[in-house]
């Protein structure tokens, strides 16, 4: 689920990245990566949002991450067919040659 919730940064030009991030900060928590739900959490707090909002996105991310540091489990890395640089596996492009990888519609994975 958090693959595929990942896969939503991509059309922040179509869907509210509000959303956005709390569906990556909600899958990444209970897929148990803190490092993925705390740069969700970041994104939240960047927007510009009401201040009764921001206020309970901040308690949260706070509640979290004093009992969890924001850290992802380790993981299966993968190479870029194009590049050979090594990206994670839910990665949908590239970080050295931009090229894009498709998703599995069944499993997220690029």
């Amino acid at each position: 689920a958090m693959r595929t919730a990942l896969r939503l940064r991509e059309y922040e030009k179509v869907l509210p990245a509000e959303e956005i991030y709390s569906i990556i900060a909600l899958t990444a928590f209970y897929a148990r990566f803190f490092g993925q739900c705390s740069q969700a959490f970041m994104k939240l707090e960047a927007m510009p949002l009401k201040e009764a909002r921001k206020a309970e996105v901040s308690k949260l991310a706070l509640s979290i991450f004093t009992r969890h540091a924001p850290q992802d489990p380790s993981l299966r890395r993968a190479e870029c067919p194009n590049c050979s640089f090594t990206v994670r596996e839910w990665d949908a492009h590239c970080g050295d040659c931009g090229a894009h990888f498709a998703a599995c519609v069944v499993s997220g994975k690029a």
